[in-house]
């Protein structure tokens, strides 16, 4: 919403100011856009998969090492390894989703910096497009957000188990 004000301030001043104000915003998104994507790898390939690797490594030496009948405490043990591998592997999924959901967003944020600066269409629609983006970016965001969290939950879960 604040967007679409300062947008439409921005057109009374001028074509000229409108269209920069466009083009910044849209720049802007895509260097969001592009952290989101970036940062998304940088966390499946230092936290998630590292992660995922010791928790199956620690649960095939446990099936290796301990003998056909365990204790309470050794299946509790067990139990608690095979959630934390369940949840590494959902969270590698929601970061794969996200990467995905991130290059698409990069190529059509592109789409629109090449409208934009060919200056075909008219400034409602890219403000209108503009607008959409932005919330599809903040959506990526709120996910990213969430994914750092449940990422550091499972790596201090990984090391106390």
């Amino acid at each position: 919403m604040a967007l679409m004000v300062l947008i439409s301030l921005l057109i009374s001043c001028g074509p000229d100011n409108t269209q920069k104000a466009i083009a910044s915003k849209a720049d802007s998104l895509l260097i969001s856009v592009g952290c989101v994507k970036t940062v998304t790898q940088l966390i499946t390939t230092n936290f998630l998969l590292p992660g995922q690797k010791k928790t199956q490594y620690k649960m095939e030496y446990i099936k290796e090492t301990w003998p056909d009948t365990i204790t309470k405490v050794q299946a509790n043990r067990l139990l608690a390894l095979e959630n934390l591998g369940r949840g590494y592997e959902k969270l590698v999924s929601i970061s794969s989703g996200l990467q995905v959901q991130s290059i698409q967003q990069l190529e059509q944020l592109k789409k629109l910096n090449d409208e934009i600066n060919s200056g075909a269409s008219g400034n409602e629609n890219l403000v209108q497009y503009l607008t959409f983006e932005s919330k599809c970016a903040d959506t990526l965001n709120r996910v990213l957000d969430t994914l750092v969290k449940k990422s550091i939950e499972l790596s201090c879960k990984n090391q106390s188990l």
